[in-house]
């Protein structure tokens, strides 16, 4: 198995509420808290957090939960809802 790097692309809705969410795990502001995984598993979380820093804006502007929100309600319009 090759052991090289993986190339992964996301939508730019993905990529906000995914960067939200990882920020809210990693600040235990999410029922899931970050000491709940194993260390490889917080390394590979906290670096996926990490590559969305400097690629995003919206953290920094006034509107950010309403932005996130937008691009939640873009993602169940393109994907559906789960069903609980």
């Amino acid at each position: 198995m090759d052991k090289g790097n993986v190339s992964v692309s996301f939508t730019h809705a993905e990529a906000l509420v995914l960067c939200d969410l990882l920020f809210r795990i990693e600040e235990n502001k999410h029922k899931v808290k970050l000491q709940d995984f194993e260390d490889g598993e917080r390394n590979a979380l906290i670096r996926l957090a990490g590559y969305f820093d400097p690629l995003l804006v919206e953290p920094f502007m006034e509107n950010y939960d309403e932005l996130v929100k937008e691009a939640k309600d873009e993602l169940i319009e393109k994907y559906g809802k789960w069903e609980s």
